[in-house]
């Protein structure tokens, strides 16, 4: 047996603990080194959270109202130019839940 694990720590009391692995096979690892490689993960994940875009600002209620008053006169407009009457029930039918709301 080594006195010391890969990286170089020695296996004093302290610093190892014992495990059985899947296949009933007696183990010891280092702390010094789990500490190290859950520091990099650690990392690793604080790094990806960085790099991702931040989350969408939440929208007050005049930008929300926009947004209806927007939709509506879009709807409206799409009204006007329909031709077939069982998409004109449709889109008038989304214009009134929208006045409503």
């Amino acid at each position: 047996m080594t006195d010391t694990c890969n990286r170089g720590h020695e296996w004093t009391p302290s610093n190892t603990y014992s495990y059985t692995d899947t296949y009933g096979k007696y183990r010891r690892k280092c702390k010094k080194c789990t500490l190290i490689l859950m520091r990099a993960a650690r990392d690793a994940r604080v790094a990806r959270r960085a790099s991702q875009p931040p989350p969408p600002a939440r929208r007050d209620n005049e930008t929300v109202k926009c947004t209806r008053v927007n939709r509506l006169l879009h709807l409206q407009d799409k009204l006007e130019r329909e031709t077939r009457a069982w998409l004109r029930h449709d889109i008038q039918a989304e214009i009134d839940k929208l006045q409503c709301g």
